[in-house]
């Protein structure tokens, strides 16, 4: 059985829909499998959108044995050339190209000539247009050249020359619309009977702008478009348009990929024709309205339903409706835009030919439901209309044709509200229950098992036959290459279930194992990528109905659900790592400080002990010396007291120097035990500073910065005096490295005050300070402006961490440029 791929940028509009829903009906008919591809626009300018184009990597001649390329969409942003690169890339897969023309493909292309040149011939035979303004598309787009090649060839062959101050640059998107109608009105100010969109995108810009502005649609300018979305046909008014037979193309697509691979030869280009559709917004009615309005204006009635010749009579019916308008809506004036629907409803009535004022009538209930400003008092109306008429006329002719009438007015405002409010606001509120009842299911219990049993009670509800969710062995591709290796994170299916055992791994470019395709079926599968910005987790796959495109707000509740559970179950890694990280990191700080301290011990104690072993060697001399007078009986008594002298000296000063080993190994080892455990002691923080300053003697001897220390000398507090030490030795650490370069003679103060069960510790420096766009930063980790010098950049961000997590304290930084710095810390105490 074929596989045929589809690429596609979106699925989830009237138009792409259209070509999905053509290619998985023709699948079906030729019991062919369906792959479509949903990737976004090649090499989109919005980096989310072009971040999915990798999942067209995975259309390859491994998996396809054909590809139609949605090139009408695909292609928006990037040139002929691009394109052409990145369809060949796919050879020798046999290829079909929608709308473009591409060079050793199979090509579906619509004929614009006829359908959009007969709609420009409605709007200058029809309703005499002179001043004829086009909007473009996509300067590297076929359809957009040839529907403006199109326009400027009947434009001429009516002898009306193409006015450039007319033709507006466009892109094929509603923006651009807008855009153009906001440079005619606001910049070039001429004269324009009707604006030409080369698609309907642009169109309805161009009609939200124009309505936006107060301008009428089609009263003071028409507008027409090309393509025949449904938003167009829903829109106010509804939208004179070129229907494109986009199932068709799709059908089509298909019939010549299965030919060939048949082996049969098929012609290289396909037309299909196009057709113009006629609306309310060139100035003529819809279809919809065509049947009424022509019983309307063929009826032999009275043309003056309210006698001209007789004013009392028409005080007393627009009187009526008037007074029943104010009484049965509310008790104040009806709003002028009240009167005007009145007013415009009256004059329907007296000149029924008159289509004017029918159209006016329009244009007050289009703004309405545009606006939703008025929108209620108009239903209201319609209800006083159809009571007091009947008792305000007299002739049966005209009250049939008043209700005529009104079965217009309510028809237009029934279909406009049935289209667009309800339907609007069914698919956002099921979207959103869905959404939300999977989300808080996941956040209960953020288990894959529990993911899958939510997503499995969810999905019997639907029209989806299966679904399957793939994870790539890792998460970030290279320059658009997907791993080599996936493995399939669960699946649904409708008959079984969720299936927990599958193989894996499996390789990447197989889309799924092969065991897992159905076997038993013919199907669509829809393929979209999970990922976030640039990190990419996998795909989701969904087997499609080919009946129904009701699976929108469920696909799109699972796809969001399902990426937002990976994104979830990334971040809490991510999390635990950085924890894992950053208490590596203050152990390493740690170690590494207390690698200062044995340093410190060393070179401190170095001169005590040097002292008392020359000493004792020079003791031990002078006793050798006296020995050998005493063993040879040459000793003197004047020899014995010299070495009595010098022997109390020598002791003198090794007991001095021993006692000064001693007070500096036992202020070290109060600081190295307080350093390298985590314990809770009560201490003096007077000399306990005095003992850490002491322990970074070696590094504060090689400068001649001065250290103020302003500490009540009672003060005893329970907590960590380790954590203490880490913050003050980084601290100092931190302006000897940064805040006193090139700077001879610095000054640190050091303030602790106690109030209230809390501890306040000030540290200040007189040093260089601290730029202000670097300050917010300082806590950050890694943040350092010596990193070429070797600088972590995790001093400070240690400092954060010990007094906020550590001592459940708050740290705050003042500083300015060359002005110094100072940080404010309060730590609350146990008693």
């Amino acid at each position: 059985m074929y596989r045929i791929g589809l690429l596609i940028d979106w699925v989830d509009s009237h138009y792409h829909y259209q070509i999905v829903q053509g290619t998985m009906s023709a699948g079906k008919k030729h019991g062919v499998n369906i792959l479509i591809f949903c990737g976004g626009q090649i090499n989109a300018k919005n980096v989310w959108e072009a971040s999915r184009n990798i999942i067209y990597s995975l259309a390859s001649e491994k998996s396809l044995d054909g590809i139609i390329l949605a090139s009408g969409s695909l292609a928006l942003t990037i040139d002929k050339e691009t394109y052409t690169r990145f369809c060949h890339q796919f050879e020798p897969i046999p290829i079909v190209s929608l709308h473009e023309k591409i060079d050793n493909c199979y090509s579906i292309v619509i004929d614009n000539d006829k359908g959009f040149g007969t709609l420009i011939n409605h709007m200058i035979e029809c309703h005499g247009s002179k001043h004829i303004g086009f909007i473009k598309g996509p300067g590297d787009s076929q359809d957009a050249r040839q529907r403006y090649n199109t326009f400027c060839s009947v434009l001429e062959k009516n002898n009306i020359p193409v006015n450039p101050a007319l033709i507006f640059e466009g892109d094929f998107l509603v923006p651009s619309g807008k855009k153009a109608v906001a440079e005619l009105l606001e910049k070039r100010k001429i004269p324009c009977d009707v604006l030409i969109a080369a698609n309907d995108n642009m169109a309805i810009g161009a009609l939200i702008e124009l309505k936006k502005r107060g301008i009428h649609v089609p009263g003071d300018i028409k507008v027409t478009g090309f393509d025949d979305l449904l938003a167009g046909k829903n829109i106010n008014p509804s939208l004179s348009t070129v229907k494109q037979p986009m199932s068709l193309m799709g059908c089509t697509a298909v019939d010549v990929l299965v030919s060939v691979l048949e082996g049969n030869d098929e012609s290289r280009i396909s037309y299909i024709p196009a057709e113009p559709v006629i609306r309310d917004s060139c100035g003529c009615e819809t279809s919809d309205y065509k049947f009424s309005i022509k019983t309307i204006t063929e009826k032999k009635v009275v043309k003056s339903i309210v006698n001209e010749e007789t004013e009392n009579d028409k005080f007393t019916l627009e009187k009526q409706m008037f007074y029943a308008a104010e009484d049965k809506t509310r008790n104040s004036d009806i709003s002028l835009h009240e009167k005007d629907f009145i007013n415009s409803f009256l004059l329907c009535v007296k000149e029924p030919e008159n289509k004017n004022y029918l159209q006016k009538m329009f244009e007050i209930i289009d703004n309405s439901l545009l606006f939703k400003d008025d929108a209620k008092g108009i239903d209201p109306l319609i209800s006083i209309l159809q009571k007091t008429l009947p008792s305000c006329l007299e002739r049966k002719e005209d009250i049939l044709y008043s209700m005529n009438l009104i079965l217009i007015i309510s028809r237009k405002i029934t279909s406009a509200y049935e289209k667009d409010s309800i339907e609007q606001v069914e698919n956002i509120l099921g979207r959103f229950t869905w959404y939300r009842d999977i989300i808080y299911g996941v956040l209960d219990d953020p288990d894959i098992k529990n993911f899958t049993k939510i997503i499995a009670a969810q999905m019997v509800q639907t029209n989806i036959k299966s679904l399957y969710s793939v994870l790539y062995k890792q998460n970030k591709p290279t320059a658009g290459i997907l791993p080599p290796e996936s493995e399939v994170l669960f699946t649904w299916d409708a008959k079984n279930g969720t299936l927990d055992e599958f193989e894996k791994p499996f390789p990447t470019e197989a889309i799924l194992p092969d065991n897992l395709f159905p076997k038993d079926r013919q199907y669509s599968l829809l393929i979209e990528p999970l990922y976030f910005k640039n990190l990419h987790f996998g795909t989701i796959l969904f087997e499609l109905d080919t009946q129904s495109n009701n699976y929108y707000v469920i696909r799109m509740s699972v796809y969001n659900a399902l990426n937002t559970y990976i994104i979830l179950k990334k971040l809490q890694e991510t999390f635990e790592q950085l924890t894992k990280t950053q208490n590596e990191l203050i152990q390493a700080e740690k170690m590494a400080a207390l690698g200062r301290l044995v340093a410190g011990v060393a070179h401190e104690i170095n001169t005590p002990i040097g002292i008392t072993l020359t000493s004792s060697s020079f003791l031990e001399e002078i006793t050798d010396t006296i020995t050998s007078l005493y063993n040879t009986e040459n000793l003197k008594k004047q020899d014995l007291e010299k070495y009595f002298s010098k022997a109390m000296e020598s002791v003198r000063l090794m007991k001095s120097n021993m006692v000064r080993a001693a007070e500096l190994v036992k202020g070290f080892k109060k600081v190295a035990v307080d350093n390298s455990s985590e314990g809770m002691r009560r201490f003096n923080v007077n000399d306990y500073i005095h003992d850490i300053l002491l322990s970074l003697r070696p590094q504060l001897k090689k400068c001649n910065h001065i250290i103020d220390i302003d500490c009540p000398r009672e003060l005893q507090i329970k907590s960590f005096p380790g954590t203490f030490y880490q913050i003050l030795t980084n601290l100092i650490i931190n302006s000897l490295n940064h805040g006193f370069e090139d700077l001879k003679k610095g000054n640190i103060k050091i303030v602790v005050n106690y109030k209230n069960k809390k501890c306040y510790f000030n540290y200040s420096d007189n040093g260089r300070g601290i730029d202000e766009e670097n300050l917010k930063y300082i806590f950050d980790p890694f943040f350092t402006t010596k990193r070429k010098s070797g600088g972590t950049g995790l001093g400070l961000h240690i400092v954060y961490n010990l007094v906020t997590q550590k001592l459940n304290g708050t740290i705050r930084c003042e500083s300015k440029k060359d002005e110094g710095v100072c940080f404010y810390m309060t730590i609350p105490l146990q008693e």
